[in-house]
C-alpha cells in the first residue's frame, strides 16, 4: 500500500470539506447555488496493463459542480428586491465593463436612480446596454376624456312626462331621473356633466347633458324653480316651442335652451333596440315637401299650410313667433323660401318684389307632434358624440379636440329599461386628474409599473433576463456573481415568463438552496473519509516500521 493513495484521500477528503463549509456558510447568501465535490479514481497507467494490472493509486477532485436548483421565495416588502422564479440571470454590467450575472435580486439606488447591485454594478438590459432606472416620483399628467359609458336601469313604470298647467314645469321633474359624472380636460382639470333622462312615450327616453359649453354658457345647476334664474336651463319652464326643449331665454346670463342630445327606444325585454341623435328629429307634418320659391304660407287656427309648385305641407298645432323685417342684402330680389330649423321652427321669408325693399321674413313655432325619427335600422353603435364642452379654469381647448372634432363619445349601449327604480351600476370614462406616485411594483413579466393616486398605472421599462444553455458551465466569482465561460456558451435573452424564461416576483427574494441538514450529514460522512484514509497511512507506517525492524 502506498502513502500517495491515503494521501491523496485526505486531499480530496479535505477538498469536500471545503465544499461543504463553503455551502454551510452561505446558507443565508441571496441567491446562492450549493456545489458538489465530484469524485474520481486515479489509476497508474503502463505498458501491458491492459489485462487487468492496472492499479488504483487513490483519488481526486475531478470538478466542483454548480447545483442550480430553484431556491424558495422570501416575501421582503421592497420594492427593489426581486426574484426569479424560474430560469434565467439579472445581467449587470460591472464598473470595468464586464458582463456578469446573477440570481441575488437585492437590489439599491445609486445617486443616478440607476438600479445596482451591494457590489456597484449597474442591472442593465442585456439586448441594449441601458442601465434600468427606478421611477423617483413625480406627477402623472392629467388624461383628458374621450369617451363615457353609461350603466344604468329606467324605470318602465315611470310616468310619461308633461308639462304642469301650474308651474309650467316637468311633471315629474326632469332631475327625477339624473346623475352626474365628472370628465377632465387635456390638463386632468375635471368637469361636471350632469346627465337627466325624460320619458316621452312608452319604451322612449329623451336624454339631456348639461356642461360647460366653449362659449362659457350652461355653467350653474339650477334650482327648482317656475322662473328660470341663473343657469336654469334644467328647471326652467317647458319651451314654447318644443315640448322636449327647456326654455331659458329670460335668465339674466342667457343660458341657452337645454335640449336632448339623443332619444332611446327599448324593446319588450328592456333592451335598447333603436336610437336617434337629437340633430335628426323636427315637427311632424303631413303632405309633401312644396318646392321653391312658395306661393302662399297660410296660417289658419293652429295649422300651417306651406303651398309651393302642385305640393302643400301642413303642420299642426303651429303660431306665430316672430316677425323681422330687413333689407336685403345683395339688393337683389329675394325668392319667397320656407326653411325648417334644427329647433323646430319655420322661417318663411317673402319676396318684396323690388330691389332694396325690405324683406319680410315670419318664423313660425309648432309646440306639438315634436318626435324623434328613429331610423328603419338601428345603429351599429348606441351613442353620440358631445362637443364644444369646456372648462373655463382649465385647459384652452375644447374637451376632445385633440382627439376628435367630435368631442367625447358617450355610449349608452349598456342602458336598460326594466320593472325596478332608476339606478345607476356604474358611469365610467378614459380621463384621469393628474396624480403622484404612490408605488412602484414590478409584474410577473419584468414590466416596471409606477402607481399614481389618480389610479393610473404607467409602464416604466420591463426588465430582461439572460440564460445559457449549459448554466453549470457559468464560472463562479465573488459576491454571488458567474460569468460567461466557453462552457457555458454564450448568453440568450428574453422577457421574464416567455418561453422558458422564469418570472419574476416583485418584494421577494431567492434563498439559497442550500439544504443544511443535508450539508452536516455530508460534513459527518467527509469527516469519517478523512479518518478513515488517515488509518490508511497509520497502517502503511505500522507496515514499514515492522520491515525495518527485521533482524
Amino acid at each position: 500500500m502506498s502513502f500517495n493513495i491515503g494521501l491523496s484521500g485526505l486531499n480530496a477528503s479535505a477538498k469536500n470539506l471545503d465544499v461543504i463549509g463553503h455551502n454551510i456558510a452561505n446558507v443565508n447568501t441571496v441567491g446562492m447555488k450549493t456545489q458538489r465535490a465530484e469524485f474520481a479514481e486515479l489509476y497508474a497507467s503502463s505498458l501491458g496493463s491492459a489485462g487487468g494490472m492496472g492499479l488504483g493509486m487513490g483519488t481526486s477532485i475531478a470538478t466542483v459542480s454548480q447545483e442550480f436548483t430553484q431556491g424558495n421565495l422570501s416575501d421582503t416588502g421592497n420594492e427593489l428586491d426581486l426574484a426569479i422564479n424560474g430560469a434565467g440571470f439579472f445581467t449587470l454590467e460591472a464598473s470595468n465593463g464586464e458582463r456578469i450575472y446573477t440570481r441575488a435580486g437585492n437590489f439599491k439606488l445609486d445617486e443616478l436612480g440607476e438600479i445596482v447591485a451591494n457590489n456597484g454594478a449597474k442591472l442593465v438590459d442585456p439586448t441594449t446596454g441601458e442601465p434600468y432606472k427606478w421611477p423617483n416620483g413625480g406627477v402623472a399628467p392629467g388624461r383628458e376624456t374621450t369617451g363615457v359609458t353609461m350603466d344604468l336601469n329606467l324605470d318602465t313604470r315611470a310616468a310619461v312626462a308633461v308639462p304642469n298647467a301650474v308651474t309650467g314645469l316637468t311633471d315629474p321633474p326632469l332631475k327625477t331621473y339624473g346623475t352626474t359624472l365628472q370628465v377632465f380636460d387635456q390638463q386632468g382639470a375635471a368637469i361636471n356633466m350632469d346627465f337627466y333622462f325624460k320619458k316621452t312615450e312608452s319604451n322612449t327616453w329623451a336624454v339631456y347633458a348639461k356642461y360647460p359649453k366653449d362659449d362659457g354658457t350652461n355653467k350653474t345647476a339650477a334650482a327648482p324653480s317656475a322662473t328660470p334664474t341663473k343657469g336654469g336651463v334644467v328647471d326652467a319652464a317647458w319651451s314654447s316651442s318644443n315640448p322636449d326643449q327647456y326654455d331659458a331665454t329670460t335668465d339674466a346670463d342667457n343660458d341657452p335652451d337645454l335640449k336632448p342630445i339623443a332619444f332611446l327606444q327599448f324593446d319588450s325585454f328592456g333592451k335598447i333596440s333603436n336610437m336617434t341623435e337629437a340633430s335628426t328629429w323636427g315637427p311632424t307634418s303631413t303632405g309633401t315637401a312644396p318646392t321653391n320659391p312658395i306661393t302662399s304660407a297660410q296660417l289658419t287656427g293652429t295649422d300651417l299650410k306651406i303651398i309651393g309648385g302642385a305640393n302643400t305641407i301642413t303642420y299642426s298645432n303651429a303660431s306665430v313667433k316672430a316677425v323681422d323685417t330687413s333689407a336685403s342684402s345683395t339688393g337683389a330680389p329675394a325668392a319667397t323660401t320656407y326653411t325648417v330649423n334644427s329647433d323646430g321652427t319655420i322661417d318663411v321669408s317673402v319676396d318684396p318684389g323690388v330691389n332694396g325693399d325690405p324683406i319680410v321674413k315670419t318664423t313660425y313655432k309648432v309646440i306639438e307632434n315634436w318626435q324623434p325619427a328613429f331610423p328603419a335600422s338601428a345603429p351599429v353603435a348606441f351613442s353620440v358624440p358631445i362637443n364644444n364642452i369646456k372648462n373655463e379654469s382649465g385647459s384652452t381647448t375644447s374637451l376632445g379636440q385633440a382627439n376628435s372634432p367630435k368631442g367625447i363619445t358617450v355610449d349608452f349601449s349598456k342602458i336598460t329599461q326594466n320593472a325596478q327604480e332608476f339606478s345607476v351600476t356604474a358611469l365610467d370614462q378614459d380621463g384621469n386628474p393628474p396624480g403622484f406616485l404612490t408605488k412602484i411594483s414590478v409584474e410577473d413579466d419584468g414590466t416596471i409599473s409606477a402607481k399614481y393616486t389618480n389610479g393610473q398605472t404607467e409602464s416604466m421599462g420591463q426588465l430582461k433576463l439572460a440564460n445559457f444553455r449549459n448554466v453549470s458551465g457559468l464560472e463562479p466569482s465573488s459576491g454571488g456573481y458567474w460569468v460567461e465561460s466557453k462552457d457555458s456558451g454564450g448568453p440568450v435573452f428574453g422577457v421574464p415568463g416567455s418561453g422558458s424564461f422564469g418570472s419574476l416576483r416583485g418584494g421577494a427574494l431567492e434563498e439559497s438552496n442550500v439544504d443544511l441538514t443535508a450539508e452536516l450529514v455530508n460534513m459527518m460522512t467527509a469527516q469519517r473519509n478523512y479518518q478513515a484514509n488517515s488509518q490508511t497511512i497509520k497502517t502503511q507506517d505500522q507496515i514499514m516500521n515492522t520491515v525495518i525492524n527485521l533482524k
